[in-house]
């Protein structure tokens, strides 16, 4: 099948049918063959009728644990151009199995809660502070930034140096408009500021949410679009648009 692109709230991606690991170069290979604007390559494996495996690699050739719009990107794809997947997709990442349900543009999926690895320990750095959130992958959350108007890859390096982070991190900034609605930038490590991140919604929700500052509903609200968080249960609902590039 040929490959396709798909933008989830902002997040662009190449999907490719793959069963290998794919190297670095083959990675940048990929996106320098494109004329597309993309955040990073998905490659999956059909284990079973509604059950994928899928890989994702940052821009930089990278691999990256988790990429929440891209598993929603990944359920569209499939729904649409894999034989015998329908609307309800689960797909196997690298740290959970994710359940997926696509109705037309808007995919919905339900992740795992976070964790906190220093029970929510408010750390400041240059200035901002905020809490260490494990959502299978690495976020910074801050939560006290205000304006959102600002040079967002001097100080997110900054950030990706400080010793708490010896893998890196993926950097959210916040500006709580209520307890319904959360403005946002995003820094990701290995590809730099993004239009959106799936699994920093998750981690700006959760970690807001346990500290009582936002309601289970929200609207996050990122430069490519807004996804709306709230819980089910044992799990965090994370829905918003798909579409094709």
């Amino acid at each position: 099948m040929d490959n396709m692109y798909l933008s989830g709230t902002g997040n662009n991606f190449l999907i490719t049918e793959n069963t290998k690991d794919l190297s670095d170069i083959e990675v940048i290979a990929y996106i320098a063959d494109t004329n597309k604007d993309i955040d990073g390559v998905i490659t999956y494996e059909i284990k079973d009728n509604n059950l994928l495996h899928m890989n994702y690699y940052n821009s930089d050739g990278s691999t990256a644990e988790l990429c929440i719009n891209g598993v929603r990107c990944l359920a569209k794809y499939a729904n649409d151009n894999v034989a015998n997947i329908d609307s309800n997709v689960t797909i196997l990442t690298q740290t959970q199995r994710i359940d997926c349900v696509v109705e037309k543009d808007i995919v919905t999926v339900e992740v795992d809660y976070p964790t906190f690895p220093d029970d929510l320990k408010l750390h400041k750095i240059e200035n901002l502070s905020g809490y260490i959130v494990d959502v299978g992958n690495p976020h910074f959350v801050i939560f006290d930034k205000g304006n959102l108007n600002f040079d967002i890859e001097k100080i997110s390096t900054l950030i990706q140096d400080n010793s708490l982070f010896p893998n890196g991190v993926n950097i959210e900034y916040c500006d709580v408009l209520d307890e319904t609605s959360v403005k946002a930038r995003v820094y990701e490590r290995g590809v730099g500021e993004t239009a959106a991140c799936g699994s920093g919604a998750v981690a700006i929700f959760y970690s807001l949410f346990t500290k009582n500052i936002v309601r289970d509903n929200l609207k996050v609200m990122y430069p490519g679009g807004d996804l709306h968080l709230s819980i089910n249960n044992d799990k965090i609902k994370v829905s918003g648009y798909v579409t094709y590039l």
